[in-house]
């Protein structure tokens, strides 16, 4: 649950407690009215997540210090569209994006760098938060993406290092 919804239910266990209190029996009809209506919320967004395919694009080679852009293929091959789509990693958060019936999207997960070499895309989460942004519904994704990093180039401008050999330049 999200911050809203922990609210939401204070707020039908509140309307409950009144509704005990005073015997209102239209006051106990909306309880379990919004009540009910919460557990739904909650399993349309875990629905909304099911059944979305995930595939690995590709990624450009960068400098260190700079993010790469790890490139994720969402698919819906489900006859049902899909809303508000979010991958998120290191703290970095894509989407949304929302997935018509049989369509698909590419997002882009930037990865930030450090050191030269290959670097992994780790695990990464799928979220949404469709409908109502009630509820969180998020999986786990670990796909064996690897990136090239290069060393970071030279400032331009910057003199060459002196000779330490023995070079073949004549002395006068």
């Amino acid at each position: 649950p999200t911050k809203s919804d922990v609210l939401f239910g204070c707020m039908v266990f509140a309307m409950l407690l009144g509704a005990l209190n005073y015997g209102a029996s239209l006051a106990f009809v909306l309880t379990f009215l919004l009540a009910g209506l919460g557990l739904v919320i909650m399993h349309h967004c875990h629905n909304t997540l099911l059944g979305t395919e995930l595939k690995w694009i590709g990624a450009q080679p960068a400098f260190a210090g700079e993010p790469i852009e790890f490139k994720i293929a969402l698919d819906n091959e489900a006859s049902t569209p899909r809303f508000e789509l979010e991958l998120e990693a290191a703290g970095h958060h894509v989407g949304p994006v929302d997935l018509p019936a049989g369509g698909g999207a590419v997002l882009s997960l930037p990865i930030p760098t450090e050191h030269r070499g290959w670097i992994s895309l780790g695990r990464f989460a799928v979220v949404t938060y469709h409908p109502a942004r009630l509820f969180r519904a998020w999986t786990w994704v670990h796909m064996n993406a690897r990136a090239v990093v290069y060393p970071k180039p030279a400032p331009p401008g910057r003199p060459l290092p002196p000779s330490q050999g023995a070079g073949t330049a004549a002395h006068p």
